[in-house]
């Protein structure tokens, strides 16, 4: 979760010296994937897998709208490494938490 608050920060930081609609898509969207986890983190506290699963899923996909605002941007523009970076980093992690929850219904 630290890597998606860590990130919404970073963006937030960013995005108030730019006016770029794509950075401030991506804030807007780690901040949703910040909310997913917790909403995964409160499900998974009253055993609510299935719920669980859905939320930790939808971080995960907040992550990949970013860089596809900036794949729908005209000029192109390239997607940030940094960004990148943090992305596959929670993509990881998103994966280990499902993989975790599916363990738990079994």
């Amino acid at each position: 979760m630290s890597n998606a608050t860590n990130t919404s920060s970073y963006l937030s930081n960013t995005t108030s010296s730019s006016s770029d609609p794509a950075l401030k898509s991506c804030s807007a969207r780690y901040a949703e994937a910040c909310a997913a986890l917790h909403g995964a983190l409160d499900a998974l506290a009253v055993e609510m897998y299935d719920y669980a699963y859905l939320q930790a899923s939808a971080a995960g996909e907040c992550a990949r709208t970013c860089r596809e605002a900036f794949g729908r941007r005209r000029p192109k523009v390239a997607y940030p490494v940094e960004l990148a970076r943090r992305e596959e980093g929670l993509a990881r992690l998103c994966t280990i938490a499902l993989q975790i929850i599916n363990q738990l219904v079994v």
